[in-house]
């Protein structure tokens, strides 16, 4: 059987906030996010948190930081944020 890992993700709260997405939805866009990656990738423990990046956050993306590496994703969607994430090689 292969290992659990934890990765350790952040998603710029300034991005979401310039998507406007209010409190509720912010924290639906989250609960979204996780539940896409554990349906795709059971065999990770998915540790999701946001920060703001004090970047300029462009109109419809997210900047997301997987396991302390930094990158943006292609759109302000859940998928684009699943997608973006999964790409990264070493999770």
């Amino acid at each position: 059987m292969a290992e659990t890992c934890t990765v350790d993700i952040v998603i710029c709260s300034g991005c979401m906030g310039a998507v406007a997405l209010t409190p509720e939805a912010h924290d639906q866009f989250l609960a979204d996010v996780k539940a896409g990656l554990e349906a795709k990738r059971p065999d990770r423990i998915w540790n999701i948190s946001t920060y703001s990046c004090f970047r300029f956050c462009p109109d419809k993306r997210i900047t997301v930081s997987v396991a302390q590496q930094m990158t943006m994703t292609r759109a302000a969607s859940v998928e684009s944020v699943i997608a973006e994430i999964l790409s990264f090689k070493n999770i």
